[in-house]
């Protein structure tokens, strides 16, 4: 164990972490609770190190999400499926008019379940740029194994039973944000929301869904 986490932090001295997210800067690590997968590989380990260093470098955002139970929704379940499909879609063609619908259907969904929203974009917020910037660190390390990792989570998004657990989903939702955030020159570090960074454009599509969906 000595040995490999000698190996991860040789790999962290040689890491760019200003290209990873403006700012951001290697620091003091602890290394209880590493993840079991990544012990045997010093590349994964190092990624993850950085994913740990960087929930630290972003410790302002909330992490209180356990006040209210996460709704059951069949409208929401089917809305948010498709959001990440369109989100997905925006990351494999570099789509704005496909990162424009996610936003719709986001905005429509937040209609259906209210502030319950609120919990995924703290996921998103907090987990999901946690894992953007193991994957931007997995990058430079290995960029076979970073093409590997970001295709698990576009696959994870669009398979329906993950909608079972939507922290988990977040996080390949927020991770996957940030990419197609920055496809499009966005400063991710401009604000602490990561949707509130999407341009916001009223379509014909969003018009009738603020018809149909309403908060009571």
């Amino acid at each position: 164990m000595e040995k490999l986490i000698i190996q991860a932090n040789e790999i962290l001295a040689q890491l760019d972490f200003e290209a990873i997210w403006p700012g951001f800067a290697q620091s003091a690590f602890c290394h209880s609770g590493l993840d079991p997968k990544s012990l045997t590989d010093p590349e994964l380990l190092a990624a993850h190190m950085v994913r740990k260093m960087f929930v630290t470098f972003r410790a302002d955002i909330s992490s209180d999400e356990t006040s209210v139970d996460y709704p059951v929704d069949l409208d929401n379940m089917q809305l948010k499926l498709a959001e990440n499909h369109y989100l997905a879609k925006a990351f494999a063609e570099n789509s704005m008019v496909d990162l424009q619908q996610f936003a719709v259907l986001r905005r429509a969904r937040s209609r259906i379940i209210g502030e319950v929203i609120n919990m995924e974009e703290i996921w998103e917020n907090r987990d999901g740029t946690a894992e953007y910037a193991g994957l931007m660190a997995l990058n430079q390390i290995n960029r076979g194994k970073f093409v590997e990792a970001v295709g698990q989570h576009i696959f994870h998004m669009r398979r329906a039973e993950n909608l079972l657990d939507m922290g988990k989903l977040s996080v390949s939702v927020g991770c996957m944000l940030c990419f197609v955030l920055r496809s499009f020159g966005v400063d991710l570090s401009k604000s602490r929301d990561l949707f509130s960074l999407i341009p916001h454009e009223t379509t014909e599509i969003e018009a009738l869904f603020n018809g149909i969906y309403r908060k009571n």
